[in-house]
């Protein structure tokens, strides 16, 4: 009795039998089968379905050599019908199998690869002197990338504020981020840079060119708005400035001078501000399109300037705003100091001695320093008749000041220079015994420290003093005033007293101006005085014959007459 076999395999065990016991009598099995009669054939093959592929395998395999094959069956018979029934959804891996020949070539293929991969990775290695700089550049960028005020800055794109105790950590993190970075981020990264800056280029071309050729500037007020515009922009972006420096700068110059009217006073404030601003270099021809003579200096010796202009609430506001983070809020203070930054080598204006001494006789502004220095810039040492006449008018608007104003070392430089020429003197004689008095209080207040210890600065201010007295009492005949020859004889009573033993130049310089004083006023010294004097002024004159053969003239002159 065939033995019935449970499994996975039970009807290829039963094939096998059947084909070992009927021979050529191949379906025998079917028919003869007790167990299997009355039952249908897919009680034992419901839990298996294998393809007529794989049945043919099986059966091949378990068939000896020698036995034939069942003849004429084909998979149209009754018998192969259970083969196809659909597939129990498992699937068995088929071993693929190659020859030798296809091996050799899969293997020599995938040498091939791997000798161009390392090829490739040779080929792309940079020389090591390149590779070298290249990491002093990095190294340097990254000492470089921690900014000021607490301020960690990772790359040139990326910034992040750290306490001053969390920039110990964050170093750390910063380094271990930058090192984990592949290389390519460094590209990457510039790429961005450029492209940002590409970017921004076109944006300030694109606002400079609406602005610079806006067919609208017809019009002064339209003009005015956009240079107030400009002028704005240029004060919130800094990256602005630098941009037309670098590639617009002689454009925007022109743009901005093409018309200088200092009767339009917020255009020329305007102009001010862009001129120091983005200034041009000092030899830059493009500086005389602001004339001295018929721009800056009526700007500068005018002071009266709207605080208010019409137009739009907006204009009215970018106005104000203008003036609040200006430099300076008017054109006159504006014009002096570009004057004596940019423009102080230019050659003597004709009439800024007049205009700038009556600017400074007004008193209306704070700049007394910078008005000074272009005053006496602008005296020269050989005047014409018509400078004469100009030079006195400019000597009576200053020597009106009060005591206070000439203690300005910058007023009394210029009173100087002027005085310096007698016929301006001889203009302003109604004046000069006044100035004179009050040069001699200011001297008579610093009287003991004429005596003792000076500080450098009271020196100076006591040198400027007595050498304007010097100008007038040795070039005037003018008799000196009561007042005046008493400050200087309790000065003078006080030195006799103590009688140095090292007489300084202050000294010696009111010595010189006592000895004129005295002779114009008629003083009569005693012989102990006149000898005093006599000695000092001789020991003085051998000091100052090496350096200032004006004094020394003066002091020959003075001695001649004691």
């Amino acid at each position: 009795m065939p033995m019935k076999v449970y499994g996975r395999h039970g009807r290829y065990n039963r094939l096998a039998t059947a084909f070992e016991k009927t021979g050529n009598e191949e379906d025998s099995w079917f028919s003869s089968d007790d167990e299997n009669q009355g039952k249908p054939v897919s009680d034992d093959t419901t839990k298996l379905s294998l393809s007529q592929e794989r049945c043919t395998e099986l059966a091949e395999g378990a068939i000896e050599p020698n036995r034939k094959r069942p003849a004429n069956r084909t998979q149209t018979d009754p018998v192969w019908e259970f083969l196809e029934r659909p597939a129990s959804g498992q699937k068995r891996r088929r071993r693929a199998t190659c020859d030798a020949t296809e091996r050799e070539d899969s293997a020599s293929q995938e040498f091939i690869n791997a000798v161009n991969v390392v090829q490739g990775i040779v080929s792309s290695l940079k020389p090591a002197k390149e590779v070298v700089e290249h990491w002093a550049e990095l190294e340097a960028e990254v000492q470089d990338d921690r900014g000021k005020n607490g301020q960690a800055v990772y790359g040139k794109t990326r910034t992040m504020l750290a306490k001053a105790e969390e920039e110990s950590d964050a170093e750390p993190v910063a380094q271990e981020t930058e090192e984990r970075s592949a290389p390519g981020d460094e590209v990457l990264s510039r790429h961005f840079n450029e492209l940002r800056t590409m970017g921004e280029t076109l944006k300030y071309s694109e606002d400079l060119d609406f602005i610079l050729t806006d067919e609208s500037m017809t019009t002064g007020e339209q003009r005015r708005n956009n240079m107030m515009r400009l002028c704005l922009d240029m004060m919130n972006n800094e990256d602005l400035c630098q941009y037309i420096v670098k590639y617009r700068h002689r454009e925007v110059w022109e743009w901005c001078f093409q018309g200088t009217d200092p009767k339009q006073k917020v255009i020329s404030l305007l102009q001010c501000f862009i001129a120091d601003k983005i200034p041009l270099l000092r030899h830059d021809k493009r500086w005389s399109m602001l004339s001295l003579e018929k721009f800056i200096l009526p700007l500068a010796t005018d002071e009266v300037f709207p605080k208010k202009i019409a137009g739009s609430r907006l204009v009215k506001l970018n106005y104000q705003d203008l003036l609040r983070r200006l430099k300076f809020t008017n054109t006159c203070q504006y014009a002096l100091y570009i004057w004596a930054t940019y423009m102080l080598d230019r050659d003597a204006v004709g009439g800024a001695v007049l205009a700038l001494a009556q600017l400074i006789s007004r008193g209306r502004f704070e700049d007394w320093d910078t008005a000074c220095s272009l005053l006496e810039n602008n005296i020269i040492a050989a005047p014409t008749g018509s400078d004469i006449e100009e030079y006195a008018h400019a000597f009576q608007a200053l020597a009106r000041l009060s005591k206070e104003r000439l203690a300005n070392e910058g007023v009394l430089k210029c009173l100087i220079k002027l005085t310096n020429h007698s016929t301006v003197l001889a203009f302003s004689a109604d004046l000069l015994p006044k100035l004179v008095q009050n040069l001699a209080a200011s001297v008579r207040l610093h009287q003991e420290k004429l005596l003792g210890s000076i500080s450098e600065a009271i020196a100076n201010l006591l040198i400027l003093q007595l050498g304007l007295c010097l100008n007038i009492v040795s070039e005037t005949a003018a008799t000196a005033s009561t007042d005046e020859i008493t400050d200087f004889r309790t000065v003078f009573d006080s030195v006799l007293a103590n009688k140095p033993t090292e007489m300084s130049f202050v000294l010696q310089l009111f010595l010189l101006v006592y000895a004129y004083s005295a002779g114009a006023a008629g003083v009569q010294l005693t012989p102990a005085e006149a000898e005093f004097l006599k000695s000092e002024l001789e020991a003085f004159a051998i000091d100052v014959s090496s350096y200032n053969r004006n004094i020394h003239g003066r002091i020959t002159r003075v001695l001649q007459t004691l």
